[in-house]
């Protein structure tokens, strides 16, 4: 699967196209979310994750009057059809330019993770349900491991890990964290800026 932000229609909306063969050909691109207001956030960059067995997650940031919130959107077949995309969290974050931050978003079946930035804290939640402060920070990312999350984000240019409900710790000095999980299960792999370039550390979900 494939996300963007498109502004071939002169609005900016979030396209999809799904490949069936590993990339070789794709299908027609599809309109995934256009806003009733003309434009989506039009530099955050939106995610999507998908399991391996057919669950997709869609996320991006939205502009609705002037709120700059997060919406997500989920499919179980491979992205051919997507369910009603809806808004993440209770809050609303009211800014009249792009916070140039789209978060991250995890899948495993039915259970969907995101993380998100509103203003300086930064949150997490399921689909509908209440949303968890994680504090202040940017730049966060998600990933499911082992049927654990994996959250990472940076703050105060420092790289901060967290797994499930343990306390998050400091990895190091560091900018655009990324964690990723393959299919969920074994270690898990966080790539992020040094200041001497690509950082790479395998991740063990019992830390």
């Amino acid at each position: 699967m494939a996300l963007w932000l498109d502004l071939r229609d002169d609005k900016m909306v979030v396209m999809t196209s799904r490949s069936q063969d590993a990339g070789v050909t794709w299908a027609a691109n599809q309109t995934l979310y256009r806003s009733p207001d003309g434009s989506v956030c039009t530099c955050c960059q939106p995610m999507i994750a998908a399991d391996g067995a057919g669950a997709v997650a869609a996320m991006w940031r939205n502009d609705l009057g002037g709120a700059r919130d997060m919406y997500l959107c989920t499919s179980q077949d491979g992205g051919a059809t997507f369910g009603t995309a809806t808004k993440l969290g209770e809050g609303t974050w009211n800014l009249r330019q792009c916070p140039m931050d789209g978060g991250g978003v995890a899948v495993a079946g039915a259970r969907v993770d995101t993380v998100w930035r509103r203003d300086r804290s930064l949150f997490s939640c399921a689909p509908k349900a209440a949303e968890v402060a994680l504090g202040e920070g940017t730049n966060p990312t998600t990933a499911f491991c082992a049927d654990q999350s994996l959250r990472a984000w940076q703050s105060n240019d420092r790289i901060f890990l967290k797994c499930a409900e343990a306390p998050a710790r400091d990895i190091g000095a560091g900018s655009y964290p990324f964690i990723a999980a393959p299919h969920g299960k074994g270690n898990a792999v966080l790539v992020w800026q040094g200041s001497d370039g690509a950082m790479v550390m395998r991740v063990a979900v019992s830390y």
